[in-house]
Parts: structure tokens; C-alpha cells; sequence
């Protein structure tokens, strides 16, 4: 599966620059994309420095 949009990756000393953002977590049984498996997807929303939202989903459990 080919991406359209090239994801832009911070370092983490500009993450605060910014007023909000999320940060994302997809955690997979390995590192060969043809074999293995997302097991979660979990994100975290953050409002001027506090979390505000989150979101947790685990998968072919």
C-alpha cells in the first residue's frame, strides 16, 4: 500500500511550539508489514499542554 500524503515528523523539542496536537501509537506483533498484525492503535490529543482526549483500540485479540 503506497501513501498519497508524506506523514511531517517533528523533532520532539518542536512538538510545543504548537497549541494542539495528537501523537499516534500503532503497536504490531513484528516488523515485516506482509506477516505481521496490528494488535492497537491508540492516540492522545493534547491542548496546550494537557491532555484533553484519548483514544485506545486493541485489535485480533
Amino acid at each position: 500500500m503506497k501513501s498519497l500524503i508524506k506523514p511531517q515528523i517533528l523533532p520532539p523539542e518542536r512538538l510545543f511550539e504548537f497549541d494542539h496536537f495528537a501523537v499516534d501509537d500503532i503497536e504490531t506483533t513484528g516488523l515485516d508489514p506482509l506477516r505481521e498484525k496490528i494488535i492497537e492503535i491508540a492516540c492522545v490529543l493534547v491542548v496546550k499542554d494537557h491532555i484533553v482526549g484519548e483514544f485506545s483500540l486493541l485489535m485480533n485479540s
